[in-house]
């Protein structure tokens, strides 16, 4: 069985739903949103971060490796 501190290591974007849903559900009560769909769709938005920041990542680190390269 893999070890989950190296799970969430290796798959960021993948162990976020959690943690996205609950921020979501604490923007909508701060905001006074009580549509349940909204919140849904919030979580799912917010869930999306941390693969968008493994993708910039992952393109800043291949160009830096491209350049590298003679």
């Amino acid at each position: 069985m893999a070890n989950p501190v190296e799970v969430v290591k290796n798959r960021p974007a993948e162990t976020a739903m959690p943690i996205a849903t609950v921020l979501a559900a604490l923007i909508a009560k701060f905001a006074g949103v009580e549509d349940t769909d909204t919140i849904f769709y919030m979580a799912i938005v917010l869930s999306f971060v941390p693969a968008g920041i493994t993708w910039i990542v992952e393109l800043v680190k291949d160009k830096n490796d491209d350049e590298g390269e003679v």
